[in-house]
């Protein structure tokens, strides 16, 4: 279990106090993420997971692929097993 604090930026809070369940990237629109992950069902499963909270994610299979993604592209978040 890993717990982050963190602030909640103003305008994730509504009006009423509750706070915004869609995670926003820097832009304002859904976050970017990396999936590195080898098992095909864990990402499958992940994606989905993701997609239904409005992020986009791209998977790699294993930690050399993942650099080299992250060369190409800007991701706003990385989620990696810790043993890759």
């Amino acid at each position: 279990t890993l717990e982050i604090p963190y602030k909640l930026a103003p305008d994730q809070v509504e009006s009423d106090g509750h706070v915004s369940a869609l995670p926003m990237g820097p832009d304002g629109t859904g976050l970017t993420i990396l999936v590195v992950e080898d098992n095909p069902m864990n990402q499958k499963l992940a994606l989905q997971v993701l997609k239904r909270f409005g992020c986009t994610a791209d998977v790699a299979e294993n930690g050399q692929l993942a650099l080299e993604k992250l060369q190409q592209h800007d991701y706003d978040l990385v989620l990696m097993d810790i043993q890759m």
